[in-house]
């Protein structure tokens, strides 16, 4: 049913729990996952040294936390995955990435902040493919 899963991560623990849905129907189904990161650089960008030091450490750290999922993701037992960083604004570049590269699923997962949730939002309003939204645990 699924070919190729697009995971967008920015290192929260929506993020980490999406990681875990979409391993497991990854898994089930054989599809590719395809773990993205976006470095959002829809705001006004000063290139001073500062700022290209501040998007070096932040492209960085993003690298990590796609090492850090990969591992939890081959650790399921997912034969195929891709590590991707982009540049752009977090929501319009994941529904494109998910268009470019042929998405079947983008699994992400829900968070409390106002970002996380605009995210969402236009995802499920542009995505051209469907969209699991991974929720908060419910408290006991």
């Amino acid at each position: 049913m699924y070919r190729f899963i697009l995971l967008p991560i920015d290192g929260s623990d929506g993020a980490v729990r999406a990681t875990h849905h979409a391993a497991a129907l990854a898994v089930a189904t054989g599809a590719t996952v395809g773990i993205l990161a976006v470095m959002d650089t829809g705001g006004e960008l000063a290139w001073t040294p500062e700022a290209t030091a501040a998007y070096a450490r932040l492209r960085t750290d993003a690298q990590a936390t796609i090492e850090a999922t990969s591992r939890i993701v081959v650790g399921a037992g997912v034969q195929l995955v891709e590590h991707l960083i982009i540049d752009g604004v977090p929501a319009v570049s994941i529904a494109e990435t998910a268009a470019e590269l042929g998405a079947d699923l983008i699994v992400l997962g829900a968070n409390d902040g106002g970002d996380e949730r605009r995210v969402t939002a236009y995802l499920l309003a542009y995505a051209r493919c469907p969209v699991l939204v991974v929720p908060p645990p419910r408290p006991m």
